[in-house]
């Protein structure tokens, strides 16, 4: 099996860092125009936002920022606002450990303290809900002697929390050293407007507190609140809506309503208890020192009536009212009675409180390896996330800003992933497209000459970290049967049609080929060139009619040459044949004669040679001596007759004894014969008999 791995873009180099990351609500400046090795990356937040991490981070070889760990950008929430303790030692209020100070020592002056107790704790109250992310404490006492340890317990919730009930967001075992702040970052997602730190010791235990911060990034800064020239106001927020505070142009209610109108805001006109919580600690604190003013309220009431609504026409569930109302049909915010309601007259002039959406939403949290598209930040608006290449988006791609001046749902991440090498394949190979193997990226398979790629040619790294299909296979690489033509055969080298094949055409008599007589499979499965074709040779043809002409004309004649050879053989051969005939004709004659003449020597010699036997010569019918039967004929007495006839006589018994012995003289058969023929007398038996 031949292997081939293309990894020529797979080579070792310096790796880039990606994007960094950045939180909420802040900014990231490079030293360099491209991020490389050696970029620095600074941190900023928002105004109002505390940096908590690292400020700079550094990019290095290996791809990756260091230090490990993107910083954040929280506010604390809980500056400012009210607390409480289990108990009171001297001076130490549990309010100095929100009010904006702290010190790596006690200090009377900006540390809390309680009485010795077995488990002292302490709480602010946040006066709304927040999704707590992170609680710091600056410890003013050291606990405890002898190397005990004490156990820290931070409570997130929305009942009381010197019940310990609420939701535990972390907890710390171990000592506690003066002026060493403990971190608690919220192991889960909590969410209360109260926020508790118990301690426990195995001794009775003095609590210190020198600062509590409670941080959180769901918080509307006033940056996002819209901003009038025409007024000076101050901006407070709450539960994702503006509070602007008008204190130095009083107006009537009348006046008021239309100004907040204009401005596309509305005086207020609802209530509940963490709001009348959060607009009485921002009174307080912006009046402290001045507590004769007030604010208009948003309830009215008809002359006349008793029911008192908003200034929407909604009716009044819940109020706070300092004393009963008397006559007066409006109501304000009383700083004489604690900032709770008291009834007025309509036509007087006081502050009033604006209530606003935010306009716009901060900059969302972007996370490591990724892009951000920002058109706009208004609220409507929406912003698109993007991860680098071989990065996983876990979670929304696209984030809307809320009238509330949050952006819908959590930022997503990105999580890196890779797929391990791809499969290998037989009589093939394949190539890392860019040279990488991490998520989306894509393999791209490849055959060998002569092979044909069966199944999917390219394949992706999926998000389980696997390629997103088989591997495919390389089989032989096949040409079509080659097509056929008409008056032609085509006769192919093997049977099956590889490249490498070749297919040889020839055309049928009195044709010719127009092309090449023989095509070849190459390697990209066509051939070579397309077929001949068989025309029909008219030169050929008229040639062969001529030809054909000669041909029976030297037929014919060679026909009547043969006709007449027959007919002399026939002649000759009758000839022959009647000679062979003739010559048998006179064969027999001779014969015929010569034997007659023996046969009468014969006689005439024996009767007169022998007086012992008596022969009768016995003449056969139609021989021409025979005069009658049984009647010889009288001897002949001419002298020369009888010369003549003992002539042969010698003959005839020469014949006769050579017979005898067995000779094979072509006269013995006349001979023996012309014996057997003669008849004779047997004198015992006095019969006629004979051979």
């Amino acid at each position: 099996m031949i292997l081939w791995i293309l990894v020529a873009n797979f080579v070792t180099k310096v790796l880039s860092c990606g994007y960094p990351g950045s939180p909420a609500h802040s900014t990231v400046t490079f030293n360099t125009e491209t991020v490389q090795t050696g970029t620095v990356a600074t941190y900023r937040c928002e105004p109002g936002f505390d940096l908590l991490g690292p400020i700079r981070r550094l990019c290095v070889e290996n791809g990756t920022w260091i230090p490990i760990g993107i910083p954040v950008c929280v506010m604390n929430v809980a500056a400012g606002k009210a607390a409480m303790q289990s108990s009171i030692f001297s001076k130490g209020v549990p309010q100095k450990a929100v009010d904006g100070t702290t010190s790596r020592t006690y200090g009377a002056d900006t540390c809390t303290l309680t009485e010795v107790e077995d488990a002292p704790w302490w709480y602010v109250n946040l006066l709304e809900p927040f999704l707590v992310q992170l609680v710091r404490v600056d410890f003013g006492r050291s606990c405890c002697a002898n190397g005990v340890p004490a156990t820290v317990i931070v409570r997130v919730g929305n009942s009381r929390p010197d019940l310990s009930n609420n939701p535990v967001c972390n907890r710390f075992t171990g000592k506690i050293e003066e002026g060493r702040p403990l971190f608690f970052p919220c192991t889960s997602t909590v969410t209360g407007a109260f926020v508790s730190v118990h301690v426990e010791t195995p001794a009775p235990f003095t609590l210190s507190i020198c600062e509590a911060f409670v941080y959180t990034d769901q918080v509307v800064p006033v940056e996002q609140c819209p901003d009038f020239d025409q007024e000076a106001a101050t901006v407070a927020t709450y539960n994702g809506k503006c509070y602007l505070f008008y204190s130095n142009n009083p107006r009537t209610l009348d006046s008021a309503t239309k100004f907040c109108a204009l401005q596309g805001g509305s005086l207020i006109h609802d209530t509940s208890p963490a709001l009348q919580g959060f607009l009485s600690w921002e009174l307080y604190k912006r009046h402290r020192k001045n507590q004769g003013s007030d604010y208009w309220n948003g309830v009215i009431r008809k002359p006349g009536m008793r029911d008192w609504k908003w200034i929407d026409g909604k009716d009044v569930t819940i109020s706070f009212w300092s004393q009963p109302p008397k006559e007066s049909n409006c109501s304000k915010f009383d700083g004489k009675n604690g900032w709770l309601w008291s009834d007025t007259e309509c036509t007087n002039e006081m502050n009033y409180i604006c209530e606003h959406r935010p306009v716009t939403c901060s900059k969302p949290e972007r996370p490591v390896n990724s892009t951000l598209l920002i058109r706009a930040s208004t609220v409507g608006s929406t912003i698109e996330y993007q991860c680098n290449p071989g990065h996983l988006l876990l979670g929304p791609p696209t984030r809307t800003c809320q009238p509330t001046g949050f952006y819908g749902e959590f930022a997503p991440k990105c999580s890196y992933l890779e797929c391990g090498f791809p499969a290998n394949i037989p009589n093939g190979g394949y190539s890392l497209v860019n040279g990488t193997k991490h998520f989306q990226s894509i393999v791209q398979y490849f055959c060998l000459d002569s092979y044909i790629l069966v199944g999917q040619s390219e394949l992706m790294c999926d998000a389980d970290r696997k390629w997103d299909g088989p591997p495919p296979r390389c089989d032989p690489l096949l040409c079509h049967n080659p097509p056929t033509i008409a008056h032609g055969n085509v006769t192919v080298t093997v049977n099956t049609t590889v490249p490498g094949t070749t297919a040889e055409y020839e055309c049928e008599n009195n044709f010719k080929m127009i092309g090449e007589a023989v095509i070849s499979c190459d390697s990209t499965g066509f051939w070579t060139s397309k077929p001949p074709t068989c025309e029909l040779d008219k030169e050929k043809l008229y040639n062969a009619r001529i030809e054909g002409k000669h041909k029976r004309n030297r037929a014919s004649i060679a026909a009547r040459l043969n006709m007449g050879g027959i007919i002399a053989l026939g002649i000759f051969g009758g000839f022959v044949f009647l000679a062979v005939i003739i010559s048998i004709v006179v064969i027999i004659v001779r014969r015929n004669s010569h034997t007659q003449d023996s046969l009468d020597s014969l006689s005439t010699y024996e009767s007169q040679g022998s007086r012992e036997k008596l022969y009768q010569r016995q003449l056969w019918p139609g021989h021409p001596g025979s005069l009658h039967p049984g009647v010889l004929p009288p001897p002949s007495e001419d002298p020369d007759h009888r010369k003549d006839r003992r002539e042969p006589s010698t003959s005839a018994q020469y014949h006769h004894r050579h017979h005898q012995h067995g000779s094979s003289h072509r006269d013995s058969d006349i001979s023996l014969e012309t014996t057997a023929s003669t008849p004779r007398w047997c004198k015992k038996h006095e019969k006629r008999s004979g051979y």
